[in-house]
């Protein structure tokens, strides 16, 4: 098919009243409308201009189609670091932009395959979410500052509305989460890691993220039990017996589908690559299907699992009052 057309349909596709696309899209490149049918039947080329600004509008990447090489997979990614906060500001509010815009559609649900504590869960805990970050960022540039410094530069940012923003956001789409009874190790082996070689300054700030972390799977917890974020907004949680090896999220709204792909800690790539996405849902219906769905289960398996985690995060906290209290002495 013709990029052109293809372009166009792309573009329809992304526009939520269909009735009104050739409007939307006058308007964004100061044409009439005949102008704009006249494009879209390829009567007349697109200016390079007009294609930058439908891409740039729209989020459409051109390489997804021109890259005919079934190899290949489009990825779009944002680099993130302390050094340059824009980057990060910029990425959560694509990520919110992204999350509203599902909310917006009649259809719409988000899979996600956990093999780390999705990011979303964070966002109700700002301290946690900024510990998050602080660990990627000491990995990448070793900031030599403590974490205590870090949330201190890091609040200036004022990113905590955006943070309850898309924990709201997530709470109104229906979600399906895919975890295993490590999923809530990494977030521990950072904690106790950063706690060995001084990252904190203030031992209260180590017993205020492992108290957010109780509470995190505590909302984890009610989540499953009702089957509910919020009245209305389904939930099902599901144990996986195998280690699932990555983190992916799988969102489908109306008649469209991305996949992002964790990186590291925090950040992660996304695409709308139609093969990569097939080949992401073929792979989660085999995970689901050999997983148990927590929240239809017997009262009795669920609260194992969840007295799992809480565990693991008593164990913990023994651990790091012991060796503090062995640096007192």
């Amino acid at each position: 098919m013709d990029l052109q057309k293809l372009l166009f349909k792309e573009i329809r596709s992304r526009i939520s009243n269909p009735s009104h696309w050739s409007k939307e899209i006058s308007d964004l490149l100061h044409l009439g409308r005949d102008a704009i049918y006249r494009r879209e039947r390829c009567e007349v080329q697109l200016t390079i201009h007009e294609t930058e600004t439908l891409c740039r509008h729209y989020g459409i990447s051109l390489d997804s189609h021109l890259l005919s090489d079934r190899t290949q997979v489009v990825f779009k990614h944002t680099s993130l670091n302390q050094e340059d906060c824009y980057n990060y500001t910029q990425y959560i509010s694509q990520l919110l932009l992204h999350l509203q815009r599902m909310q917006a559609c009649e259809r719409k649900e988000i899979i996600f395959c956990a093999d780390d504590i999705p990011i979303f869960h964070f966002m109700d805990f700002a301290e946690l979410t900024y510990f998050k970050l602080y660990t990627w960022n000491q990995a990448v540039l070793n900031l030599g500052i403590s974490y205590e410094d870090f949330v201190y530069a890091l609040r200036k940012q004022h990113l905590e509305p955006v943070f309850h923003k898309l924990y709201e956001s997530y709470r109104k789409i229906p979600s399906r989460e895919i975890w295993t009874l490590g999923t809530i190790g990494p977030i521990l082996e950072l904690l106790e890691y950063y706690q060995a070689i001084g990252s904190f300054a203030n031992p209260q700030s180590l017993r205020l993220l492992l108290e957010q972390l109780r509470c995190l799977t505590g909302n984890l917890k009610e989540w499953t039990k009702t089957q509910e974020k919020r009245p209305g907004v389904a939930f099902d949680l599901y144990l996986s017996p195998v280690n699932l090896g990555l983190s992916q999220m799988l969102c489908q709204f109306d008649d469209q589908q991305s996949v992002s792909v964790k990186l590291y800690t925090i950040n992660s790539i996304a695409t709308l690559d139609r093969r990569y996405v097939q080949e992401t849902k073929d792979w989660i219906k085999g995970v689901l299907n050999k997983s148990s769905c927590l929240s239809k289960l017997s009262e009795k398996e669920r609260i194992q699992f969840f007295n799992h985690m809480e565990d693991r995060i008593a164990c913990l906290a023994e651990r790091l009052d012991l060796q503090q209290d062995k640096l007192k002495a």
